[in-house]
């Protein structure tokens, strides 16, 4: 599945200036979001490793106060498409770009038990000017997580680095809200902005897609969100102009019938009708 062709070459991970944020969500503890900052180089077993440092950001609404502590540190290391992950003792792959589908491995850092990571489809996205290959895979057993995006540079959307801390029984970081870095900036929709504390989307298993081109032509790409079903594009008028089944990966929309306007693109789960974006068709 190819998104279009790709204007520079990406370089897949670990640059000097990404950053991530994600989604915090607890009923025990306060909430909030977790970001992650890319801080420096290292030399782990004699191999080149990048330094990321993890820090909570949790609103206490007892004291009003926000809370903020260093949840973790983490090291990469890339060979060829393999970026993989230091547990303490050794490197284990968090991300294999080169994967195929029916590739497998098992996701590092689980508390519980085993999780395994099973390829289901690869592509190439273009995101601002930049291609980027991504796999779509599944988790087996999935703890709520029934399929999940893997993007170069970005990562997972839906699984943290250490990934017991999204896949477990009570797992508090329930996805990606935001990633950046000096060419690219993303959004998944998951929180009311990447660094809100208060008054955020409360998360009911339904996140804004990511719609790629915007503004757009003869097709837009959709990158589903969480529990997607079911699209709809809607005109100004409020009319029904679409409508399509989703799978959980990323869609190419045939929107070459639509006269050029705005539209509401609507995402609907089971008969419940979720979050949208706005997308414009020159």
């Amino acid at each position: 599945m190819l998104w279009g062709m790709p204007s520079c070459v990406a370089q897949f991970w670990g640059l000097s200036e990404a950053s991530w944020s994600y989604e915090w969500f607890s009923t025990l503890d306060p909430s909030g979001y977790v970001t992650v900052d890319r801080t420096g180089d290292t030399v782990i077993t004699g191999l080149p490793a990048q330094m990321f440092e993890a820090t909570t950001h949790l609103y206490d609404v007892g004291s009003g106060e926000v809370q903020e502590a260093q949840l973790g540190r983490y090291f990469t290391t890339i060979n060829d498409d393999l970026v993989s992950i230091w547990n303490g003792e050794t490197f284990d792959t968090l991300y294999w770009y080169g994967a195929v589908p029916g590739d497998h491995w098992r996701v590092p850092l689980t508390m519980q038990s085993p999780v395994e990571i099973t390829v289901t489809d690869t592509g190439t996205a273009v995101m601002q000017g930049v291609a980027l290959r991504y796999l779509t895979v599944a988790y087996e057993p999935s703890f709520g997580v029934s399929g999940d995006t893997l993007f170069e540079r970005i990562g997972s959307r839906r699984v943290f680095v250490e990934g017991g801390l999204s896949l477990g029984m009570d797992a508090p970081i329930i996805g990606l809200r935001c990633y950046s870095d000096v060419e690219i900036t993303y959004d998944t929709g998951l929180a009311a902005s990447c660094f809100a504390m208060v008054g955020q989307r409360e998360f009911q298993g339904v996140a804004v897609p990511a719609l790629y081109p915007n503004p757009g032509s003869d097709h837009v790409t959709i990158v589903p969100g969480y529990g997607i079903a079911r699209v709809v594009v809607y005109d100004v008028a409020g009319r029904t102009c679409l409508q399509q089944d989703l799978p959980n990966a990323p869609v190419i929309l045939n929107t070459s019938g639509l006269p050029s306007g705005c539209y509401s693109i609507s995402i609907i789960t089971g008969q419940k009708e979720g979050s949208s974006a706005r997308w414009v068709k020159q």
